[in-house]
């Protein structure tokens, strides 16, 4: 069991294994705010954000024209709107209109009691269904992340009506709110995408093992791991991901996935120097 003390307070979490994280620090929003508090004030958030704008930016300039040919592809498969907005939750529980690539037709299923998309949903369209396997859907997120509202790094962003849902029936759900949501995290890159609220308590334990080791070291893991989940994801699409196949195909990655590598390398070596 260990301790960790904020600002006067103790908040308890007990590791008892991967599949089992709980966090005793009470459910009212007073130590909420002290502990979200505390983790703005650390220095690793403010060198978090530096690199949430420079990635977010460069990024954003490397992939405008991939956005723009991904737009042509929905308009001309699909038609408008081309784009899909929906209101998630962030940090502290501010509320925020997120801007994906639409992959789906009209989501009528959204005033329904089922709020998950089932794998092979009707509602996806065939575009679509690359989009999301190679998370090219995501791509406008990185507008969020320059703002502000998001960061690269981080648990999932609910949408408002799951958010709302989980709290009611998850107990510390609220917690996962301390931190700005990401367009990967440590839940995305070791769970499989969520249909059920049984998935949506798994992906709480990893998040919650995400903000109890909030650290440039844990970020740059996750990196890693999702540059390898992508690469394979993108080696299975083009014909199967065999070992050889894979390195050939790797060796043909483009320029700004380079970069996004790169800069993700020099992360790594940077919490190597600041680990304890």
């Amino acid at each position: 069991m260990k301790l960790r003390r904020i600002r006067g307070h103790h908040v308890r979490i007990d590791t008892l294994n991967r599949e089992s994280i709980i966090v005793d620090a009470g459910a009212h929003r007073g130590e909420f705010s002290v502990i979200l508090h505390q983790i703005t004030g650390c220095r690793y958030h403010y060198l978090k954000r530096l690199c949430d704008i420079g990635l977010s930016a460069g990024l954003l300039v490397i992939c405008s024209s991939l956005i723009v040919i991904l737009a042509g592809l929905i308009w001309l498969r699909s038609g408008r709107p081309i784009f899909y907005s929906q209101t998630r939750v962030g940090r502290g529980g501010k509320q925020f209109t997120l801007y994906k690539l639409r992959t789906m037709t009209s989501r009528e299923g959204e005033e329904s009691e089922d709020i998950y998309t089932r794998k092979d949903d009707p509602r996806i369209i065939p575009v679509g269904k690359i989009l999301r396997k190679l998370r090219l859907d995501d791509l406008p997120q990185l507008w969020h992340v320059f703002r502000g509202d998001m960061s690269l790094i981080g648990p999932r962003a609910e949408w408002i009506k799951c958010a709302e849902r989980y709290e009611k029936q998850i107990p510390f759900y609220h917690f996962r709110h301390l931190v700005k949501p990401g367009i990967t995290g440590w839940a995305q890159v070791n769970y499989p995408y969520g249909e059920s609220d049984q998935d949506a308590i798994e992906k709480l334990k990893f998040d919650l093992y995400y903000i109890r080791r909030y650290s440039l070291k844990l970020d740059a893991m996750i990196a890693l791991k999702t540059i390898h989940r992508l690469n394979v994801k993108g080696c299975w699409l083009m014909g199967g991901a065999d070992a050889r196949g894979f390195a050939v195909r790797s060796r043909t990655a483009t320029e700004g996935h380079r970069l996004f590598v790169n800069c993700y390398w020099l992360l790594v070596l940077t919490a190597m120097l600041h680990s304890d």
